[in-house]
């Protein structure tokens, strides 16, 4: 039988059961509450995002001066009326207040822990941070308290711009196969899918000391079912990061992973493993600078002056239709088995470099989507052209160890 250790015993400290298999006793994380984090939920994602640093500094700047505005104007109005701010959480007057002029994306969280507080912000260029907004997507994100809902814990995983960590993102639920990717920027509540979680290798406290993520404890287990007391901690993280790309891990426990937490079997052959983890993260963090896969591009005979984008697969064929002029042909069977979910890398990449055609309705009840309707996929095409080269390498290269991995003796 192989033995077990619960993921986020040795992470953070909480206990996780899977029958008998897995470690029985108790203990925390350096002595403090359970920690493992989730992404950034903005509830305003057309707003805080970007692919362009000139769209997002100009919406940010349009933002931050509205809702500003919209602060004075409450403050005014309960002056003019006399008005005084009941203490329940959701409030009529402010609803129908704030639709009157309806320019930004207002919520629940802005509205009660915001306005009605009458705390204000001013745009501060050095918050631009670059963000895993979707797998193998990078955008810019503006990371400040006012327009962000909930930056969770990402702040201590990522204290600055500049801090030096890495973490293994992980979700399964009952709407969802497995999603397993890894990042070294902060990441979006919905990088995999709603619901998932982030396991850091550290975490950081507000005067910047780094911590550990992965206890004592945790190492001590593996030390002695190993018996070799040269295992790092990171070793053991490059190891579940393998573990949790393993099919035979997938399929028999698949079940159990939909309901909880992983847990981590001792596998034969340690430091095969935690090379293949450490392969495979060095492949999905550093995906935008591996070398380009030599793709056949082609155009058709006909060129439009404006074509209309496709962003299709065409997965008989193993083509991808970027829009009426260009196809990229002949792409490997490997790079659509790379899946995250229920999509390949590529197909992450495509749906998130569509644009938007909102009609005229939606336009006219949100009149903030007529700022925000900035991206042409003609503006980047040529790089999502080299995005699609070089997330082709990673796919290949990923489903190579995995293959790998289904040839080992695990126990």
């Amino acid at each position: 039988m192989v033995q077990w250790c619960s993921m986020v015993q040795w992470f953070n400290g909480s206990m996780v059961q899977w029958c008998s298999m897995v470690f029985n006793g108790s203990m925390v994380f350096n002595g403090s509450m359970v920690f493992n984090g989730s992404g950034v939920a903005t509830n305003r994602d057309d707003w805080v995002y970007d692919f362009d640093i000139k769209n997002l500094t100009e919406k940010s700047k349009f933002f931050m001066d509205e809702y500003n505005s919209e602060v004075e104007r409450w403050i005014k109005f309960k002056k003019d009326t006399n008005y005084i701010d009941i203490k329940a959480e959701n409030n009529p007057v402010v609803d129908n207040f704030l639709h009157t002029r309806n320019n930004i994306k207002w919520s629940s969280r802005i509205k009660r822990d915001k306005l009605r507080k009458l705390k204000k912000g001013e745009f501060d260029s050095s918050k631009i941070r670059k963000s895993l907004y979707r797998p193998y997507t990078r955008k810019l994100i503006y990371l400040d308290y006012i327009p962000i809902d909930v930056v969770a814990q990402q702040k201590e995983i990522f204290l600055t711009s500049k801090t030096d960590n890495q973490m293994i993102c992980f979700a399964s639920n009952q709407q969802t196969d497995i999603v397993i990717l890894s990042s070294n920027t902060v990441v979006d509540l919905n990088v995999c899918v709603r619901g998932g979680s982030c396991f850091p290798l550290y975490r950081y406290d507000k005067a910047g000391n780094r911590i550990d993520n992965i206890t004592d404890w945790g190492l001590k287990q593996f030390t002695e079912n190993y018996n070799y007391d040269k295992i790092k901690k990171e070793d053991i993280f490059y190891y579940v990061y393998a573990v949790l790309h393993n099919p035979k891990y997938h399929e028999k426990y698949e079940l159990n992973l939909k309901r909880e937490f992983p847990s981590m079997p001792f596998y034969n052959n340690f430091y095969t493993w935690v090379n293949w983890g450490k392969e495979l993260m060095n492949l999905h963090i550093n995906f935008d600078t591996v070398k380009p896969y030599n793709l056949k591009i082609t155009e058709n005979e006909n060129l439009q002056k404006e074509p209309v984008s496709k962003l299709k697969i065409d997965k008989i064929n193993k083509h991808i239709i970027l829009d009426e002029n260009t196809t990229i042909k002949s792409i490997p069977k490997e790079v659509f088995e790379y899946k995250l979910g229920n999509r390949s890398a590529i197909e992450w990449i495509l749906n998130q470099y569509k644009e938007k055609n909102y009609t005229k309705n939606t336009l006219a009840k949100y009149p903030d989507k007529q700022i925000l309707n900035t991206y042409k996929f003609a503006d980047y095409k040529e790089q999502i052209i080299d995005l699609i080269k070089r997330v082709s390498t990673v796919s290949i290269k990923t489903m190579e160890i995995i293959n790998q991995m289904k040839s080992k003796q695990t126990k």
